[in-house]
C-alpha cells in the first residue's frame, strides 16, 4: 500500500473498495443521524422523567462509557472497522429497547452506558477509517460531508421527534395538539395518566431510533475491510525511515512515540475544552424545558434549528481552513462563541428588553452559537488524526477517550452534587464554559499554532511530490522499455 492515506497503487488513484466503504459509512452515518436525533434531546427527557438521577449525574455515567470505548477503540487495529459498525449498530439497537421495556433504575443505567458507548463509536471510527481511506488533499472536504451528512438527517428528526411526541400525545389523551404541548411544557408536573400517556408518547419516538439503528447494520456488512486499512504496513514504516515493530502497548517505544509533546499538548486543549462545552450541550433540552419553560413542540425545533446551523457552518470549514489554517479555524470558531455562551443566562432578560418572545430569542442566538461554534470541527478531527503515524492513531483515539472519561467522571460529581442541584445550575454552566473556552484557544495558541496551522498544507503537499515522483518513475521504465 502506498503511503498516501486513501489512495492505493497508483497514488494518483483512488482505491475502489475505499470509495465504496467511505460511500456506505455516509448512508450508515446518516441512519445514524436519525439515532443521534432521538437519543441527545427526545430520550434525555423522557430518562430525565423515569431515571432523574442517571441525568443529572449523566457525566458520571458517559465517564463509564467512555472506559469501554476506549478499549473498544485500542482493539481496533485487531479486528477493523466493519465489524466495530456492525457490533455497534447491533447492540445500539439492543440498548434502545431497553428503555422501553422497563424503568428498573440499574437497568436503565446499565442501558444508558451501552447505548452511550456503541452510538459513538460511529463518531470516532471515522476519523480513523477516513484518515487511511480518503484520499489527502480532499480529507478535510470527506470529514466535513460526513458530519454535514449526518447532521442534515440529525436536523430532521430533532424537529420532528419532540412534535412526533406531542402528537402521539394528543392522540392518547383524546386532546387537541394545542392542549398536549401546553402539557409538555411543564412536565416535570405531570402525574398518573398523564405522566404514564406521555412516557408513552417518548417511547413512540424511540421505537424509530430502533428501526435506523438496526438499518445501520445491514449497510455495515456490505463494507469490505484488509488488514491494511487499519494495521500500518512495513512499506509504510520505511517510508518514515522507521523499520520499527508493529503496535504493541507492552513497548516503551509505543508509549514514546503516542505521548509527544504535541499529543499531550493537544489533550490538555481538548478537555478544557469539553470540560466547558459539556456543561452545556447535553442538557439543551432539559435548559429548555426546565429552565426556561418552553413547550416540547418549540424545543425540538429551536434544538432543530442548532443542528442545521452546525450543518452550514460545516460548510465553511474548508474555506476557513485555507485562510486561516487548522489551528487559526480553531482559535477562530471557539473565540466567537465565548460573547453567546454569556448571553445565554440572561435569555430571559434579553428577550423581556427587547420585546420579543424568549422561544424566538432562544432560537436565535442558539443558531449562531452552534454554527460559529462547529465551523472548525471537521478541521479539528483532521488535526488530530495529523499527530500521530496510522497504527498509533486508534491508541491515540483510545488514550484521548480515557482522559475525557477521567474528566467527566470528575465533571458528572460537579454537575450532580454542586451545579445542578438547582435549575439556575443550567444557566450558571454557561459562564463556566465561557471561561473554559478563553482558557483552551489561549493554550492552543501558545502550543501548537506554530507547528501546525498549515499541516494540511505541507501533507497535501507531499502528496502531490508523491505523485509526481511516481509519474516520473513511470515515465522513466516506460522510456527504457522502449
Amino acid at each position: 500500500m502506498s503511503s498516501s492515506a486513501g489512495v492505493s497503487g497508483p497514488v494518483s488513484v483512488w482505491n475502489p473498495r475505499y470509495k465504496r466503504n467511505v460511500y456506505l459509512y455516509f448512508i450508515i452515518y446518516a441512519l445514524l443521524g436519525v439515532v443521534t436525533g432521538v437519543t441527545n434531546n427526545t430520550m434525555e427527557n423522557y430518562l430525565d422523567l423515569i431515571a432523574p438521577n442517571l441525568i443529572t449525574g449523566m457525566m458520571i455515567y458517559s465517564a463509564i462509557s467512555s472506559i469501554f470505548m476506549a478499549w473498544l477503540l485500542a482493539e481496533i487495529h485487531r479486528f477493523g472497522y466493519k465489524q466495530m459498525l456492525v457490533w455497534s449498530s447491533v447492540i445500539s439497537a439492543a440498548s434502545l429497547l431497553v428503555f422501553i421495556f422497563t424503568r428498573v433504575f440499574w437497568i436503565v443505567a446499565i442501558a444508558y452506558v451501552v447505548n452511550s458507548t456503541f452510538v459513538a463509536m460511529f463518531d470516532v471510527v471515522y476519523p480513523l477509517m477516513f484518515a487511511v481511506e480518503t484520499p489527502r488533499a480532499k480529507r478535510t472536504k470527506f470529514f466535513q460531508y460526513i458530519m454535514i451528512d449526518n447532521l442534515f438527517f440529525q436536523a430532521i428528526m430533532t424537529f420532528f421527534g419532540g412534535k412526533i411526541a406531542v402528537k402521539v400525545y394528543s392522540g392518547l389523551m383524546h386532546i387537541s395538539y394545542a392542549a398536549a404541548g401546553a402539557l409538555s411544557s411543564n412536565e416535570e408536573s405531570l402525574r398518573g395518566l398523564q405522566l404514564e400517556k406521555w412516557l408513552e408518547s417518548y417511547q413512540a419516538v424511540i421505537w424509530i431510533a430502533v428501526v435506523f439503528a438496526a438499518a445501520a447494520f445491514f449497510f455495515a456488512l456490505l463494507m469490505k475491510d484488509e488488514k491494511q486499512d487499519y494495521q500500518e504496513t512495513d512499506e509504510e514504516r520505511a517510508a518514515r525511515h522507521e523499520q520499527k515493530e508493529k503496535f504493541s502497548w507492552k513497548k516503551k517505544e509505543t508509549w514514546k512515540r503516542l505521548f509527544t509533546r504535541d499529543v499531550i499538548m493537544w489533550f490538555i486543549y481538548v478537555n478544557i475544552n469539553g470540560f466547558g462545552a459539556s456543561l452545556c450541550l447535553p442538557y439543551f433540552p432539559i435548559f429548555l424545558s426546565h429552565f426556561l419553560h418552553i413547550e416540547r413542540g418549540a424545543v425540538s425545533t429551536i434544538i432543530a434549528l442548532q443542528t442545521v446551523a452546525m450543518f452550514l457552518g460545516y460548510f465553511l470549514a474548508d474555506r476557513l481552513e485555507k485562510k486561516f489554517g487548522s489551528v487559526g479555524s480553531l482559535v477562530l470558531a471557539v473565540g466567537c462563541c465565548i460573547p453567546l455562551m454569556l448571553l445565554m443566562p440572561n435569555l430571559g432578560s434579553i428577550a423581556h428588553a427587547i420585546g420579543i418572545s424568549v422561544t424566538i430569542t432562544t432560537g436565535v442566538i442558539l443558531f449562531f452559537r452552534s454554527g460559529i461554534a462547529n465551523m472548525a470541527s471537521p478541521v479539528s478531527g483532521s488535526l488530530s488524526m495529523s499527530l500521530v503515524p496510522k497504527d498509533y492513531r486508534p491508541a491515540f483515539s483510545s488514550a484521548g477517550t480515557v482522559i475525557g472519561l477521567c474528566v467527566s467522571f470528575l465533571e458528572g460529581l460537579f454537575t450532580q452534587y454542586v451545579l445542578f442541584t438547582t435549575n439556575q445550575g443550567y444557566a450558571t454552566a454557561y459562564y463556566i464554559a465561557a471561561g473554559c473556552y478563553v482558557v483552551s484557544i489561549v493554550f492552543l495558541m501558545l502550543t501548537l499554532f506554530k507547528k501546525y496551522n498549515r499541516i494540511s498544507r505541507r501533507e497535501a503537499a507531499a502528496v502531490a511530490a508523491a505523485v509526481a515522483e511516481e509519474a516520473k518513475g513511470s515515465q522513466e521504465q516506460a522510456g527504457a522499455s522502449a
